[in-house]
């Protein structure tokens, strides 16, 4: 059980917790924070039956915050310690339909990219490799920055178009039998010492990246304003600017719909409950969060036809977004509540 879980186990069992104050002006207060911050008032003297969540957009606003109308108002019994409280800030809030949804890990999971530990090293870009006689197998397609993916469908072509724009994606990946060229290179990185970073000087050899097969869905990790969601079709591999999707034998045949889903405005209100939310507006997934993010049921995506989600699918790679039907066909799961 985490951390988080229990302090919040606590504070409902007590019934003393009166209110929260989430400080949307944080950096105001406490300019070098890099997480959000609130404030928890709690009264020892006597136990409350509901919890009022407020929000503070200056300094100033505080010294009367507690008598103005709260964002939300809770019933104690409704809290549900094991699930984020931020979305208690929402004026606008909603239950999930528990009988039509599933965790995302029913239909596989999302894991972290390739973490290279020195990537001025291990990134290189396709002119710098000719240059250094590396190719072939010991050079793989790789997305090595967020920006390198600008639509929601990502193919063959939009990675070939970054090779003939010499865009930096490819990963520097050699066991230890390799070509002359690259044993050269290897000695090229020691002298200017990646090989006693924290994550290469535990590696054996410290040139050995992490093995990933292609992710047919990529997440970004950290956003402002919505999360980026790809449906990655170019078998290109990721570093850990994305999150990347492995799906099991049931998720293979829903991996359209998942992308329909996560890319949705009911989708992306439902998972961003799974989101740690830092300073300056800063949103950050975990894979493990993300894996518990409640998604539609088998029975519920098996209502779109395989021609409606390819319709769906070819309107998001061309408009960038996903058709308004699919949106209202996802609002099924979201139950609006007054807590």
């Amino acid at each position: 059980m985490q951390y988080g879980t229990i302090v919040k186990k606590r504070l409902i069992e007590s019934g003393h917790l009166v209110a929260i104050i989430n400080l949307r002006c944080e950096k105001d207060i406490f300019p070098d924070a890099i997480t959000s911050v609130g404030i928890i008032l709690y009264d020892a003297s006597r136990q409350y039956s509901h919890v009022d969540f407020h929000i503070a957009d200056s300094i100033s606003s505080l010294k009367n915050i507690l008598e103005c109308q709260p964002t939300t108002r809770v019933a104690l019994e409704r809290l549900n310690p094991e699930s984020k409280w931020l979305s208690y800030f929402q004026k606008n809030t909603f239950d999930i339909n528990h009988r039509m949804a599933v965790p995302l890990n029913y239909y596989g999971h999302f894991s972290r990219g390739i973490a290279t530990g020195a990537n001025e090293f291990f990134v290189l870009k396709p002119s710098r490799a000719e240059t250094l006689g590396i190719n072939g197998p010991e050079v793989v397609p790789c997305i090595t920055k967020s920006s390198q993916i600008r639509q929601p469908v990502f193919g063959r072509a939009d990675y070939d178009d970054l090779v003939r724009n010499d865009a930096p994606v490819l990963l520097f990946s050699v066991s230890k039998t390799h070509s002359k060229y690259a044993a050269d290179y290897i000695r090229s990185g020691e002298q200017r010492g990646y090989n006693t970073r924290f994550l290469t000087k535990n590696r054996n050899p410290w040139y050995k990246t992490e093995r990933r097969a292609p992710a047919p869905l990529l997440l970004g990790v950290f956003s402002r304003g919505g999360y980026k969601i790809i449906r990655n079709r170019s078998e290109v591999l990721n570093l850990t600017c994305f999150h990347g999707f492995q799906p099991n034998i049931i998720g293979m045949a829903y991996l359209d719909r998942l992308f329909l889903y996560l890319a949705s405005a009911p989708g992306r209100d439902v998972v961003s409950l799974c989101v740690r939310r830092y300073g300056d507006a800063l949103d950050k997934f975990e894979p493990n969060d993300l894996n518990q993010a409640l998604v539609p049921g088998q029975q519920v995506f098996d209502e779109l036809s395989n021609r409606e989600v390819a319709k769906a699918v070819r309107c998001a790679e061309r408009t960038g977004k996903t058709p308004g039907w699919i949106d209202a066909f996802f609002e099924q799961l979201m139950i609006p509540t007054d807590h």
